[in-house]
């Protein structure tokens, strides 16, 4: 490592539907730094969850950075409805989103933070052309769509190679909440 200080890691609640608001504002008064928003399109991956309206209406409930995991088909189709939704930052999976520097760049215009979600079975080596440009790399230790899953101890590893730790660059969560 480069002698860094690590990042602090962010409690992401695996909500309860109907109590949504409930569990964002305890967890923010817990010490979190960010909610976590899983979206699922029922392509991408077989299960189907929240979208930019429900987002909306949680967005009020924290003044915490929100950031939505959109494990979907073109995802960027939906890109401008989240940031009007008041998303943060997008995290995205590489396999959704055709050339990544050009995704990346859009986001970026946008006044989006910038993540990248990897499956279990996916290289951290599709993310050189852009992971100096990225907020955040989500390194899934299951396949997405479900919960309750059992964690592949194999993927843990991908966090460890010095290409991904070094080459993030340490930013503090730009928080565009409108509350």
């Amino acid at each position: 490592m480069n002698g860094r200080t690590d990042r602090t890691v962010s409690l992401h609640p695996v909500g309860r539907f109907s109590k949504l608001g409930e569990e964002i504002a305890d967890v923010e008064a817990a010490g979190a730094d960010g909610i976590h928003i899983d979206v699922m399109d029922g392509h991408f991956v077989p299960n189907l969850t929240i979208g930019p309206i429900v987002l909306q209406w949680i967005r009020k409930v924290s003044k915490l950075p929100y950031w939505a995991h959109l494990m979907m088909d073109a995802p960027l189709r939906f890109a401008d409805a989240f940031r009007e939704a008041g998303t943060d930052g997008l995290t995205v999976h590489p396999e959704t989103c055709g050339n990544l520097l050009t995704a990346v760049n859009r986001l970026r215009g946008m006044g989006l933070g910038v993540g990248m979600a990897l499956k279990p079975e996916t290289s951290i080596g599709v993310l050189d052309p852009v992971l100096e440009r990225l907020d955040r790399v989500l390194i899934l230790t299951v396949p997405p769509g479900f919960g309750g899953q059992k964690l592949m101890p194999e993927v843990l590893g991908k966090n460890k190679k010095p290409s991904l730790q070094d080459r993030i660059p340490l930013r503090a969560p730009e928080n565009r909440s409108r509350r």
